[in-house]
């Protein structure tokens, strides 16, 4: 009995530990997608701005 205890209030414990630790590093992993996928659109969208400047100038 004191076993099961010991052993249930451990895991606890290292659920508190690592579960925030995951959460964390899963924000992290996913506010760098969200900065790299702002990164393409912003430049495929200088791109196409610096494409229709070229064909609204040279006309």
């Amino acid at each position: 009995m004191f076993f099961k205890n010991f052993f249930s209030r451990s895991s606890q414990l290292i659920a508190l530990r690592v579960v925030p630790t995951l959460v964390r590093g899963m924000w992290r992993v996913l506010l760098c997608i969200a900065c790299n996928a702002l990164t393409v659109m912003l430049t495929s969208l200088a791109i196409v701005s610096e494409e229709i400047k070229d064909a609204v100038c040279t006309y």
